[in-house]
This record gives structure tokens, sequence and C-alpha cells, in this order.
């Protein structure tokens, strides 16, 4: 019986391991993947009564957000999109569990999980470097934008997102697998230049501005050579202006930048640009008609086109920043869970900065690198894609579970 657990259990971990690679072929693999895993811990958990799995404030926060989304959902005004977009959101909570019991569970799985995303990252960047020089990708594919990169993604403009995403997980993980080790360390950042390099490339700020401040916060906040990794971030800086100055497409893309930012009608020089804002307008419209419940969920599609709300060019699938998406589609209640979370992160990761003046324990750095991964995730002024989705969500809820291991882990003994 403990064979017959033991093989399911790592038929599991195989799933999780496909997971970066299925990302590369849009959002349908990946959320098959991610429930198939989410309903195995439920089987499991219920077959052998794993009850000390749920007794933990992330489950408590999830399950009651969860319930109000369903509420607000059966009354908003079309009860089909907005039901559509939350009845299944509960699946990303059975996902993290499930990756919580597999590194529990699985000999090596943080490890094989942090080999199978770099063996992903890699070919993805080689990829894009090569477009990047040579106008087209392997397959000959191109982007449908003169400044931007597309890589495997075809018409999707996501390469520097995806491997802003993963790349941070792929070394917390390793870092879990390798602690303390020299060698693995300075690989590791000659990696990080390689990765940060192309996303620079790839044209998207958001990906660039999420890979700067996770290494900017791991210099500030890790236990174990920082002199390297701050040696690392002014190489990184200097490559970066080096590529600025000399590829003319890169100059091209910093001028659109500035252009973009400088033109913001709420608050210049925010990291969005005047598109994004024009969308956050409509958002907050409807926000202001509607404060504590919001339109309901996934509403902001269907509302967006009112003469009371539209504005520009500000309708679309999404506001594109989960904050404000949460006010206009769920209200002030909605979003302080969001908030919520944010807080807490932000209150672990200063605690970890006062550990070095005070006699408070410090955290191990991998687990300062998921947590600083999740605080860019959460971080309320940046661009992101919509909050519903299963696609972006699976980045979301994929090391939370390794999260929830540290501070619960002990309970399960």
């Amino acid at each position: 019986m403990l064979n017959f657990y033991d093989n399911h259990n790592k038929a599991a971990a195989i799933l999780v391991y496909l997971i970066p690679f299925a990302l590369i072929t849009g959002p349908f693999l990946p959320d098959l993947f991610l429930c198939l895993v989410g309903i195995y811990f439920l089987f499991i958990s219920y077959k052998h009564k794993l009850i000390k799995y749920y007794q933990n404030l992330f489950v408590y926060i999830f399950t009651l957000f969860y319930i109000y989304l369903l509420v607000i959902s059966i009354f908003s005004q079309e009860i089909y999109p907005s039901l559509h977009a939350t009845l299944f959101y509960f699946r990303y909570l059975f996902f993290s569990l499930g990756i919580w019991y597999l590194f529990k569970n699985v000999e090596n799985f943080s490890k094989n999980l942090g080999i199978s995303i770099l063996i992903a990252t890699s070919i993805v960047a080689l990829d894009g470097y090569y477009e990047w020089v040579f106008g087209y990708n392997i397959f000959g594919w191109t982007a449908n934008h003169a400044t931007r990169l597309s890589g495997f993604f075809r018409d999707e403009l996501i390469i520097g997102g995806y491997l802003a995403r993963l790349v941070p997980l792929c070394f917390a993980l390793l870092l879990y697998s390798y602690p303390l080790n020299k060698k693995i360390t300075i690989i590791g950042l000659i990696l990080l230049i390689f990765y940060s390099v192309i996303i620079f490339g790839s044209g998207e700020r958001a990906a660039f501005l999420f890979i700067v401040m996770f290494i900017f916060l791991i210099i500030l906040l890790s236990n174990n050579f920082r002199l390297y990794k701050f040696l690392t971030f002014i190489f990184l800086i200097l490559t970066i202006v080096v590529i600025t100055i000399y590829v003319p497409h890169s100059s091209l893309k910093v001028e659109e930048t500035f252009v973009n930012v400088t033109h913001n009608r709420l608050l210049p020089f925010a990291p969005y640009s005047n598109l994004h804002e024009e969308h956050y307008i409509v958002a907050l419209r409807m926000f202001v008609d509607q404060p504590i419940f919001g339109q309901g969920p996934n509403m902001f599609p269907e509302l967006c086109h009112l003469p009371q709300f539209d504005f520009e060019r500000g309708c679309t699938l999404h506001p594109h920043n989960n904050y404000i998406e949460l006010l206009s589609e769920t209200g002030i209640i909605g979003v302080s869970f969001l908030f919520f979370a944010f807080f807490i992160i932000c209150f672990l990761l200063f605690k970890q900065f006062l550990s070095f003046f005070t006699n408070y324990s410090k955290m191990p750095d991998y687990i300062i690198f998921l947590l600083i991964l999740l605080f860019t995730f959460t971080w309320p002024l940046i661009p992101t894609g919509s909050f519903y989705s299963n696609y972006t969500n699976v980045f979301y809820y994929l090391p939370v579970g390794f999260v929830l291991n540290y501070f619960y882990g002990h309970k399960l003994k």
C-alpha cells in the first residue's frame, strides 16, 4: 500500500515538473495539470484525514474570500460570466496544498522542480536571444510588434513575464537544495544576468521591473553572499546601459517607456503606461458607483462600454491591475483580502530586515526569495494580467505551497 501511494505521489510530482514546459503552450495544459494535482491532494487528504493541512491562516482567508466571490457573483448583473470566473477558483487552494504535500512526501521534489524550471526557462531565454539577434525565433516566427519579442509564445508577447515569474522560483528551489554553496551561487548569479538581459530585451517593462525589484530586495534582505549579489546588480545595470546605447531597438524601448510614463494623468512617472491608466479610470468609475461590493466578479468587460464608465480607450477585457480590478468588481471588501496578503508579506520581509539589527531569528534565504517573489506579484502599482486568469494564477499559487511548509510544516508532525 505504501508503494501504491508512493508511485502516485511521484506521478503527481511529474505533473508539477511539466508545468514550466506546459506554460509555453498556453493556458490549457498548465491549468489541467494544476487541477489534477489539486484533485489528487483532495483525494489523499480525505483518504488519510490530513486535516492539519487545512488548519492555517492561508486556508481560512482563502475560504472566506472564495465564499465572498461566490455570493457577489450570484448577485451580479450578469451571473454567468461572473460565476464562470469564480466558481472553480477554489482549485488554486488545493493546488497550493498539493504542492505542500508533494514537497513533504516526494524525495528531491524541490530540486527536480527547480531543474525543470531551469531547463524550460533556459530554452525560452536562448530562443529569445536568437530572435533578438536575427529578428525571428528558431522556428522562423516573428513578433507582431516592432520593439517586442515573442519567442515560442507567437502572438502573445509574454516571454519576459514568463521568465520574470519563474526564474526567482527556480533560484529559490535550487537554493533550498544547495544551501551555502559558493560555486552554485556564482553560477546562479551569472544565470540571473543572462535571464535579466533577455527580459529587458523582450520589451516588457513590467517583467523587467519584476526582476529588478527581485534582485534589489535579495541584496537587501538575504543572509549570504550579499556582496556577490550587489556586484551582480551593478554589472547588470552596466550591461543594460551598454545595450540601450548600442542596440537601436533597445533605445527605442527606453524612449517609448519614458514617453508613456510621463503622459500619465493620475500619477506621472508611475510604472505603467497612459493606456493602462485609461483602463484604471474606467475601473475606478465602476468602483465609485458601487464602492462596497463592486460591480461583480468579471463584470469589467461587460460594463466598461456603458456611458457612465467609458473613457477613451479604457474598455478592455480587464483593467490590467489586480487591485483596481478587485476594487471595481468586488469593492472595498474584496480588495481588502489582497491588501491583507500584501501586508503579511511586507510584515515578514520587514521582520527579516530588522533581524540584521535585533535578535529576531533570520529566515533562510530560499524563503526570503519566495516571499520577495510573492511581494512582486502583489505589489499594487505594477500592471498585471486578469486576477481570474488561470494562466497567471499558476505562477501565483505555485510558490505558496513551499511557503506554507516553512511556516506550518512543523504542525504536520
